[in-house]
């Protein structure tokens, strides 16, 4: 019987067996740990929330969009991972309005380590608003998992120049523009004319009245109305103000019917449409128009007053006499003084004979007996 005897082998042979099951085992586990696991967003200890406020100024309607910029550093570690939008080592993103965003929560990490970050807004220069230019450091610890993936363990942040850790990334914009000039706001002029033989100097009024009684007015105004007085003929403003707000503001010029004997009052109503709108400079614009009745562009308000006297003719001496203002009238609307004084005098002539002769009959009456005797 032959002797079977097992062939040695070699130690290189033993060294590549050995090595050849290590690598059957790590290739399983390289495998599991290659595949990107992300970031669990309900685990607070992975989140940073970015929180964006906006303010701007009431009846303004600016953009409330702002631009971030998420950059890995570089560290003992590498640089650390970003978004798949990602572009290089710089992640963009956008906010708008009062809102929040959590950009590291998009983030597939796949590797452990600290990672820094920086977090900053992007300052566009768009004349009115007023940017946040904090700029957040911000380390990211990155470990292993029992079932072969990655987790945050913790994440941080701090301003530059900051004291203390930050609980969440704040961002505070803000738009603000100057108000209107008001030494650049038209100030057309109320106009006024009275036809007639009138020689008084009455007082006309007329006033600026507010669409919305909220609008600014300018000064001396009262619940939305600006009263303006005009002695005859003449010519007046109501003023000027500024506005602070974006937006279309509207007001009416009208006259005041205050009655007055004679006079036929001008009924016309004039419109004034403000447009105020961002300017370039930071300020806001303001584009007024004036219109008629007739939706017809003007560059004042114009009023034409007529005044009529009524006729009385032939005069009654002892009827009502018409005035207006304390001015006598006469027939055919003339001045009934030197009517009024003709008659005076006739009557009291009349009344002075009719006296005489009675004291002279009345004399001749007495002395008639006497002589009889």
């Amino acid at each position: 019987m032959k002797n079977l005897v097992r062939p040695r082998r070699s130690a290189t042979a033993l060294f590549a067996l050995v090595l050849t099951a290590v690598m059957g085992l790590l290739v399983p586990m390289n495998r599991a740990q290659a595949e990107p696991i992300a970031t669990d967003p309900s685990d607070p200890a992975s989140l940073l929330t970015v929180i964006q406020h906006f303010t701007q100024p009431a009846g303004v309607d600016a953009s409330d969009s702002f631009s971030y910029e998420l950059t890995a550093l570089p560290g003992t570690d590498g640089a650390g991972d970003l978004p798949a939008a990602a572009t290089g080592s710089t992640y963009n993103f956008t906010m708008s309005g009062e809102t929040t965003a959590d950009p590291f929560g998009a983030i597939v990490f796949t590797r452990p380590g600290v990672f820094n970050y920086s977090l900053r807004q992007i300052n566009a220069g768009t004349v009115g608003y007023t940017y946040d230019a904090t700029d957040y450091r911000v380390t990211v610890e990155v470990a292993n998992q029992a079932d072969g993936g990655f987790a945050i363990t913790e994440a941080t942040a701090q301003a530059i120049g900051g004291e203390g850790k930050a609980a969440s990334l704040v961002f505070s914009c803000l738009y603000a523009v100057d108000p209107t000039d008001p030494t650049l706001m038209p100030d057309p002029k109320v106009n006024k004319t009275v036809q007639g033989p009138s020689s008084l100097d009455e007082q006309w009024e007329f006033e600026l009245t507010a669409q919305d009684p909220a609008n600014p007015m300018p000064e001396g105004s009262d619940g939305g109305v600006k009263t303006i007085t005009i002695i005859g003929a003449g010519s007046a403003t109501f003023g000027q103000w500024s506005y602070a707000a974006v937006g279309t503001y509207v007001y009416t010029v009208t006259e005041k019917n205050t009655d007055l004997f004679g006079y036929t009052y001008d009924e016309s109503v004039y419109t004034i449409t403000d447009y105020v709108t961002p300017g370039d400079e930071g300020r806001l614009v303001l584009e007024r128009v004036l219109t008629n009745g007739a939706n017809k562009n003007v560059e004042s308000f114009d009023f034409v007053n007529e005044f009529s006297r009524p006729i009385i003719a032939p005069l009654d001496p002892f009827g009502p006499l018409a005035s207006t203002g304390g001015a006598l009238l006469g027939p055919a609307g003339t001045d009934a003084l030197p009517f009024v004084s003709l008659m005076a005098a006739a009557l009291l002539g009349a009344g002075g004979c009719l006296l005489l002769m009675w004291r002279r009959r009345t004399k001749d009456d007495d002395e008639a007996p006497a002589s009889a005797a």
